[in-house]
């Protein structure tokens, strides 16, 4: 360390003079230097000097797809493609650079197609296609690097940008080139979270929120109204819930479907009779099992029609 000098020049000159004279006399100078620790404590602090490790993020490659005019897609499957068209670009380029990495950083601002790869629910068949392509290429990269999906809020998501549009005096210093300034902070004080931990999560408020809903839901008597574990033949069975819902449609002050003249002189139920009885018997027993299908209404799509069926 030389504390004296005019100008860099100066320094630079002292610096080379004092090398040639160590190698001059075939001493290296590195050879008797030490970083040990006693060392360090010798040296007085404004004669020490350091260094900080500082990471910079640059924008390396980029590719982008324009959605389909004629097909009409949802948001969450636009980002769903997205994710596969960012992790074939890093496959390909990965491919391409002789270049070892320590691990790879997915990013999306869209919770359903991020649960749509970490789950494994029932899905249509092109948003299963692309969960199954996002499947092979990311078992691919994990033999060797270890991949990773986070969930970024829209206001960090630097991707937007090349659809939202940048002005033209903003874009030589805009973070399209470099990214969110936190990339160059420890992972852990990221503002995002990890797609498998956050997927959890809803499936947990999910069923939490189906379980409440459900626990407020009068459910019928442990004892059905209808004999149906009594009687074995069903075409019995609906002549019975016939006979009763015809003789409770007659007494009660409560005209609900009230029968018809025809219906009235006949003794055996009538045709409508029959398939109202169904209705009722179907709806009880769907009403015994709600909270399994409350459950599964958001996985199956279950939906009511008309006549307060599920289906």
């Amino acid at each position: 360390m030389f504390l004296e000098g005019k100008s860099p020049d100066d320094l630079l000159h002292k610096y080379t003079e004092s090398k040639g004279l160590f190698s001059s006399i075939g001493m290296n100078l590195r050879d008797y230097l030490s970083n040990s620790a006693h060392v360090n404590m010798e040296i007085p602090e404004s004669d020490r000097a350091s260094y900080k490790e500082i990471k910079e993020s640059r924008l390396f490659n980029a590719k982008s797809k324009i959605a389909p005019i004629n097909k009409e897609k949802t948001i969450p499957r636009l980002e769903l493609l997205s994710i596969f068209i960012g992790l074939s670009l890093v496959e390909s380029t990965i491919q391409k650079i002789n270049v070892k990495f320590e691990k790879i950083s997915i990013f999306s601002d869209s919770t359903i197609a991020l649960c749509w790869i970490q789950g494994n629910r029932r899905l249509p068949p092109i948003v299963s296609t692309l969960v199954q392509k996002i499947s092979l290429i990311t078992k691919r990269l994990r033999e060797y690097i270890d991949v990773t999906f986070f969930h970024i809020p829209t206001q960090e998501n630097v991707a937007d940008c090349a659809t939202r549009g940048i002005r033209k005096d903003d874009f030589i210093n805009h973070r399209w080139w470099s990214g969110p300034i936190w990339l160059n902070i420890p992972c852990k004080s990221w503002p995002v979270k990890d797609a498998s931990i956050l997927c959890k999560q809803n499936a947990d408020s999910e069923v939490e929120e189906v379980e409440s809903y459900a626990s407020n839901i009068s459910e019928v008597a442990t004892n059905p109204i209808w004999p149906t574990d009594k009687v074995s033949n069903y075409s019995k069975l609906l002549r019975i819930v016939a006979y009763s819902a015809r003789f409770i449609r007659k007494t009660s002050k409560d005209k609900y479907l009230p029968l018809k003249g025809k219906e009235l002189q006949t003794i055996t139920p009538s045709t409508r009779e029959v398939m109202d009885a169904e209705i009722l018997d179907i709806r009880e027993q769907q009403a015994i099992f709600k909270s399994q299908l409350l459950m599964q209404n958001k996985q199956l799509n279950v939906k009511t029609d008309t006549n307060g069926l599920y289906r």
